[in-house]
């Protein structure tokens, strides 16, 4: 009975150390100067293209300030709160919490709308829906960018983005952001 047990044990462990194996195999770290290198391409594709930046979440507010420090610092960062919930089915729901009043000024600007990285695009989207129905921002003056998006991504596909990741993970300098499907 002991040796039974003792190999279930063994079994056990092994399992284990083969997933986390696999699983720091389908991590894909970024460093800080990789991360500024896609700043610094992101800065040369959007010059001159919006008025205002708008960042929501924890990456994205280190995105927009990334690139209001290496891009024109003239140019105001927003940040908007979000609400992420599910419902009864288990769906995401976004809900912005920042108030339209305090946004109706944005409305004949240019907006770049950035984040740090996309995976479904559920956020990203749902910010876009607010601020042209709520707001009343033409879709065409906002243009959304990410520093990175998964590969193959489906639904809502941003203007602008640094890298692609096929990874089940991507470790940023700041943590790390699993891949959801």
């Amino acid at each position: 009975m002991n040796i039974i047990l003792a190999v279930i044990g063994l079994v056990i462990s092994i399992a284990g150390l083969l997933i986390t194996i696999f699983t720091i195999s389908q991590r894909r770290k970024k460093s800080w100067r990789q991360i500024l290198r896609e700043i610094d391409l992101l800065k040369g594709k959007l010059a001159g293209k919006f008025n205002y930046i708008i960042s929501f979440a924890d990456g994205g507010l280190i995105a927009a300030d990334l690139l209001h420090i290496k891009g024109d610092s003239q140019i105001p960062v927003l940040s908007l709160n979000l609400k992420i919930m599910r419902n009864n089915k288990g769906s995401k729901l976004v809900k912005v919490l920042t108030g339209k009043d305090s946004l109706l000024f944005l409305k004949n600007k240019k907006i770049l709308l950035i984040d740090d990285v996309v995976q479904t695009g559920r956020n990203m989207e749902a910010v876009v829906i607010y601020l042209t129905d709520e707001v009343g921002i033409d879709r065409e003056n906002i243009i959304t960018a990410v520093l990175g998006k998964p590969k193959g991504i489906t639904g809502f596909v941003v203007d602008y983005y640094g890298f692609e990741y096929s990874t089940n993970t991507i470790e940023l300098p700041w943590g790390i952001v699993p891949r959801h499907s």
